[in-house]
This record gives C-alpha cells, sequence and structure tokens, in this order.
C-alpha cells in the first residue's frame, strides 16, 4: 500500500490513589492526608502509527510529576506494546491536587508513596496496552480557539517586611502576558465518527491549594471530560509553556471552581474539535431547485486523501545554568527546617507556626534538589520531543517554560498549527523570560537556568520545527 492511512488507539487507567498515600506537597499545607476525591485521575495513552516503521505513544498523568520514573515507565510501556523506548512520550497536566510524588516528602510516609510510585509504570502500560488493542485507521486535522481561564500569575505587591519596597509573589496579573490558545488535534474513524483528540492549553493546575483535602485532575481532568461527553471522543491534555501562568482564580479549596474552570476550557474544546474537518471534501454546484425562490443544490465529492505524514523525533537543547549554594549548606539548611517542623507538628503548636515552618522546610527541600541535580555543571541537555501529523506540529520539553518562550516558537514555526508545552520527561525546573530575573520572584529564585536560556530554547526550537518541516 503505497498511502497507507495513520492509525490510532486510545486507552486509560485509573490511578487514584487510596485515602494512606500523602495527598498534595503544598509548602503551606497542615494535612498530609487527603479526606476524599473529588475526581478520579488517570493516565491515558494515545497511540499513532504509520504503516510498520513509525510510531508514537503519548502517555498523560493527571500528576504533577512523575519525579525519576519517566525512563522506567517508557521501558514498561515500550515492553508492553512492542515500540522503541524513546517513541514514548512521557507527560503530565501538572495538576497539583494529586498524591504526593516525592518518596522523601517531609511529611512523613515514604512507604506509601513508594508503593503508589511504582504502581505508575504497570498503569501506563496497561493503558498502552488497551491503546493497541483499539488501533484504527483514522484521519487528523486539527484547530485553533481561544479561553481565557489564565491570567499571568507573576503579581507585585507592597512587601509587608518594608512598606516602601514592592515583592513578586505568585498571584495574578492581568495585564501580564499570557497565551489563551486553545489546540486541538482532531482523529476521526474513516467513516467520519469522531474517535480521539489532542486538547493543549497554557495555565498551571493550581485552582485547588493548600486548603484543599482531596485528590482531583483539577481543570485538565475537568475539561478532558467535559469534551468527551460534547464529543464523544476520547481526550488527551497536552500543558504548555505554563511557567508564569496559572488560573483566573487559583489555591483555593473549592471544587466548584474548577469544575467551572474546566467547564469552560472543555466547552471551547469541543466547540474547536466540532468545526475540524478531517474529511477533504469539494462542494460542486449540480442545478437549481424552484422553492418559492430558487435554491442552489450542492453536493460533497470527496477528494482523495493527501499522503499521510507522521514524524517523531528527540533533540538535546544545551542550557546555561547558573552557580547553585554548595550541596552541604543545602543539607544543613533542610536538616535544621525539618528538625524544627518536627518539633512544631509534634507539640501542639498552633497551625499558622506549623505552616510557617512547613513551606521553609519544602523551600530548602527544593534547594538541596537543585545543588544536587544542577551544583557542580555549567550547562545541562534539556530533550525536545516532536512530532509531526501533517501539518501540526506538537513539540514537549522537560521543565517549565514561560508562556513567552511558547509564543515566540509558535510564531516562529513553518507549520499551520504548533503546539509547545514543558512538563515533558524528567522536570528540570523553571525557564523564565530574561526580563523577569531583574524583577525577582519565585520562579526565578528556584530556577537553575542563567538569564540567556530562554532565547537559547527559543531558537534551537524553531530551528528543529524548520528541520522537521523539510524532512
Amino acid at each position: 500500500m503505497t498511502n497507507p492511512h495513520l492509525h490510532a488507539g486510545f486507552g486509560r487507567t485509573t490511578i487514584t490513589p487510596s485515602l494512606s498515600v500523602p495527598h498534595a506537597g503544598w509548602g503551606a499545607q497542615t494535612h498530609l492526608l487527603a479526606d476524599g476525591v473529588h475526581r478520579d485521575l488517570h493516565v491515558s495513552v494515545l497511540l499513532v502509527t504509520l504503516g510498520d516503521t513509525v510510531a508514537t505513544t503519548l502517555v498523560e498523568f493527571d500528576l504533577v510529576g512523575v519525579y525519576g520514573l519517566e525512563r522506567l515507565i517508557q521501558e514498561a510501556v515500550a515492553r508492553e506494546i512492542s515500540v522503541a523506548v524513546d517513541d514514548v512520550r512521557v507527560s503530565v497536566t501538572h495538576n497539583h491536587a494529586n498524591p504526593i510524588m516525592w518518596d522523601n516528602w517531609i511529611g512523613g510516609r515514604p512507604e506509601d508513596v513508594q508503593a503508589y510510585r511504582a504502581s505508575l509504570p504497570g498503569a501506563a502500560a496497561g493503558a498502552a496496552r488497551a491503546a493497541q488493542l483499539a488501533l484504527r485507521p483514522v484521519r487528523a486535522a486539527a484547530g485553533v480557539g481561544e479561553a481565557h481561564i489564565g491570567r499571568n500569575r507573576r503579581q507585585r505587591v507592597p512587601d509587608p517586611t518594608d512598606p516602601g519596597r514592592t515583592r513578586m509573589i505568585v498571584g495574578r496579573d492581568d495585564s501580564g502576558t499570557v497565551d489563551p490558545a486553545v489546540t486541538v488535534v482532531r482523529f476521526d474513524e474513516l467513516d467520519g465518527r469522531p474517535y480521539a483528540a489532542l486538547l493543549g492549553y497554557t495555565c498551571h493546575p493550581t485552582t485547588l491549594g493548600p486548603d484543599n483535602r482531596l485528590h482531583s485532575p483539577d481543570y485538565p481532568g475537568v475539561a478532558k471530560a467535559v469534551m468527551e461527553a460534547a464529543t464523544g471522543a476520547h481526550c488527551l491534555f497536552l500543558q504548555g509553556a505554563a511557567g508564569n501562568v496559572g488560573p483566573m482564580e487559583g489555591f483555593t479549596g473549592d471544587v466548584a471552581v474548577v469544575e467551572r474552570l474546566g467547564t469552560l476550557l472543555g466547552l471551547e474544546g469541543a466547540k474547536v474539535f466540532v468545526g475540524i474537518e478531517t474529511r477533504p471534501v469539494e462542494l460542486r454546484y449540480v442545478r437549481p431547485r424552484e422553492s418559492g425562490a430558487t435554491l442552489a443544490v450542492w453536493q460533497e465529492d470527496p477528494v482523495a486523501d493527501a499522503p499521510a505524514r507522521l514524524t517523531v523525533g528527540r533533540l538535546p537543547v544545551t542550557l546555561p545554568l547558573r552557580p547553585q549554594p554548595p550541596l552541604a549548606e543545602a543539607e544543613a539548611e533542610y536538616e535544621r527546617w525539618r528538625t524544627e517542623l518536627a518539633r512544631v507538628t509534634s507539640d501542639g503548636s498552633p497551625a499558622d507556626r506549623v505552616e510557617a515552618t512547613m513551606w521553609r522546610a519544602r523551600r530548602a527541600q527544593m534547594a538541596v534538589t537543585r545543588a544536587t541535580t544542577y551544583g557542580s555543571r555549567t550547562s545541562i541537555d534539556l530533550t525536545l520531543e516532536l512530532l509531526r501529523i501533517g501539518d501540526v506540529a506538537i513539540v514537549g520539553c522537560n521543565g517549565e517554560p514561560f508562556c513567552e518562550i511558547g509564543l515566540a516558537i509558535k510564531a516562529a514555526s513553518p507549520f499551520g498549527v504548533t503546539f509547545f508545552g514543558g512538563y515533558t520527561g524528567a522536570a528540570l525546573g523553571y525557564i523564565p523570560w530574561p526580563d523577569a530575573y531583574a524583577q525577582g520572584g519565585y520562579e526565578v529564585e528556584t530556577t537553575p537556568y542563567a538569564p540567556e536560556a530562554a532565547q537559547r530554547l527559543v531558537e534551537a526550537t524553531t530551528a528543529a520545527l524548520h528541520d522537521l518541516a523539510r524532512a
């Protein structure tokens, strides 16, 4: 067959944890365990193939990250469905209302965290097998809409410790840069029936904050469910360059807000999906028809499918790092606050004291991670994961890039529709836009990258997209 069709298959496994697994991981939270479940968490897999030689497997978790499990998940999926390990793309929605994903969590119960983490490669493999069993010929096309549930989250406020100064916090800046694009890739069976969709959007899933005590997939989980109900197509979510974008209403304990924001996004995704035509046709005028006015009768004539195109690639990009504190210094600071946390959680200290100690311990723990991962290095390689489906390009990378990076890449892309996001592969920190460094704030304080890293990422990704278009 000289013009094989794309084939696609979708599978899903529920990964909602037991209530014995520690919850969330906010530095300001005072609870360890969740009290219930808002909506189930899932791992979803979309397998796309062309002929016998090209395949990509998109694996998406309703989790904040999988932190060190990426390769185990790739290997489990590749082994289960006999694909190349490097053709398995692992990403997360970056949901913050999920089980704790670090087995060294300072709140305790590491054995429950470890057991949950150990279950994830098998869950992904099971979803991948379901996707392989569901493979069927499809056509694909894409469209873009807009949703405005995201806001730039870098907010400047008065500094309570110095009335003459201001500080940058994680909040809401209605005048700041955002990326409102809702990117949808639609997959239909050959008879036109909807089968699956990729839904891409740029916004931190931090609707639920430290006071929330429910496991939840946050707004991406709701958006997927709403879109599936409206279209009849399975849905997988791709997180964008959301490093400096959060929900218009965030850090709440009210799941009604999650439902509202997720519904707004899901309905916009459904609207875009319905407007996409995957079956190529031409309208031909046939004859007039008298009906008071003379009406035109038109007929749809099928057009031969263009050759299907599916290309998968991985490319390292070297980004510069800035110096980190010495590991011994970071470990000593962490031990100090971990000891203090153990004291205030056992001696009846008030909740505000526990909260204040928790966030300091959490921030010190993050510093240890940075010193361990980046401390002796001047640069690090990120991985661009590239996927071309016809005139659609989907790019994922490690870390949490600012939305300006995604906007610049999409503006320079030669493809008709381009989606760029982070949260793919190993988690490698915030990648701020250069002007953020002078402004300060959480993302800048915790990034391992030098200010020139963002532009290098834009240039490397743009070059890779042009190479992909010429391939």
